[in-house]
């Protein structure tokens, strides 16, 4: 008998890994079973199989995927949870739902929050799905530990007709009963709210110090570092307190980028400095001259880095080769002292008293000395309207 297993088994692998039939795991579950699929930059795809065990497939590069199989009669048909380890903050995945025919059905992609280790991807086509694509999205690599369906297909019996029933006496009028719709809790965040959870106490652990801003997208967007969060907010002094079911409730959204018209920012492996304008766009302060023109002669101290990570967050725009300042400039009105000036696409606007602490304006960040020369070439807008500046990074 003993003998007889080992040949049994000697065949089974044999046909996995020769063969190259599936690895399947036989039990009925809400995990997948095996792979269809992966390419060549995946290291160790088999990791990715059943429960969270916390052996992981990785995967190496951008584009690397693994095409994963929930099973025959184990479609599934709600959302999907992925089990990973975020290496980055700048790690993304991607997801293509394919049915037992492997067409497809749907796709969802966005970034992994480095401080969780599982996150929830919406499905609702109504159709059941067999097969995943889980795809690295980024350039910087990850792991994943195992994917869950939240419900397995079930295939509905035939509904039989019942047998006529013939009714002598009327039947009695239909009670109209009140329909109970639905309740929607209003999330409790503002846009611009900083929120974070409660902490742990324990000091090992960091997701719990995370601070999020909510943006008019309805996500919430995570402050990279210290840096960045300093060019927003003075202090964590409107800081609010989410659980995790209100924290969960808001997807997560792409990073917040340093703020335009404060910190100019260089890489830690490239010596260009460059300003920031609306949307992340990088531009390239060519000189030592120009720099000296826009900020002054203390410009360096404005200076600050940013890890080669979070550069994937920024987009490179046209260098600054004359002495003209970059969209998003707060600066000291020459002509009128304490007042200050928005520019943006070379018009100055002046901001009221009430602008200035709507816009939460730094003084460290305001441009003082601007020369009259300057500052006449800049066509006067008048006072900053009421969406003219951006207060929230989304």
């Amino acid at each position: 008998m003993l003998n007889y297993m080992r040949f049994l088994s000697t065949i089974l692998l044999f046909s996995f890994f020769v063969l190259g039939l599936p690895l399947t795991s036989f039990a009925s579950d809400p995990y997948v079973n095996s792979i269809n699929g992966t390419s060549s930059h995946v290291y160790q795809p088999q990791n990715s199989l059943g429960s969270p065990d916390e052996n992981y497939a990785d995967f190496l590069e951008q584009d690397a995927f693994i095409v994963l199989d929930f099973g025959e009669s184990e479609e599934g048909d709600g959302y999907l949870t992925l089990y990973y380890k975020a290496l980055d903050f700048s790690n993304r995945y991607n997801v293509i739902f394919y049915d037992q025919d492997l067409n497809f059905l749907y796709s969802h992609g966005d970034y992994l929050e480095a401080q969780s280790t599982s996150i929830t991807i919406p499905y609702e086509t109504g159709q059941p799905y067999r097969y995943v694509k889980v795809e690295n999205n980024g350039a910087d690599p990850w792991k994943l530990d195992a994917v869950e369906t939240s419900h397995i297909f079930v295939a509905e019996e035939p509904i039989m007709e019942p047998e006529p029933v013939v009714i002598s006496d009327p039947l009695p009028e239909p009670i109209n009963e009140p329909i109970n719709e639905p309740i929607i809790t209003p999330s409790p965040f503002l846009v611009g709210d900083l929120i974070k959870l409660t902490d742990d106490g324990n000091s090992e652990t960091e997701y719990d110090s995370a601070v999020y801003t909510v943006g008019a997208d309805g996500k919430r967007h995570a402050f990279p570092n210290l840096q960045v969060f300093n060019s927003w907010y003075a202090d964590f002094s409107s800081v609010k307190i989410a659980d995790p079911n209100e924290m969960s409730a808001l997807a997560l959204g792409k990073n917040v980028v340093v703020r335009p018209g404060t910190f100019l920012v260089k890489l830690t492996t490239d010596p260009k400095v460059y300003a920031v304008e609306p949307e992340g766009i990088l531009r390239w302060v060519s000189s030592e001259e120009i720099a000296t023109g826009l900020y002054g002669t203390d410009w360096q101290k404005r200076v600050t880095d940013i890890p080669d990570t979070f550069f994937g967050n920024y987009t490179v725009g046209e260098p600054i080769i004359g002495t003209i300042h970059p969209d998003g400039s707060f600066a000291e009105d020459p002509t009128q002292s304490g007042s200050v000036l928005y520019i943006k696409n070379g018009i100055r606007r002046r901001l009221s008293v009430e602008k200035e602490d709507t816009l939460r304006i730094q003084p460290r960040f305001v441009i003082q000395d601007l020369s009259l020369d300057l500052f006449n070439t800049y066509v006067d807008g008048g006072l900053l309207g009421e969406n003219e500046a951006e207060a929230y990074p989304y």
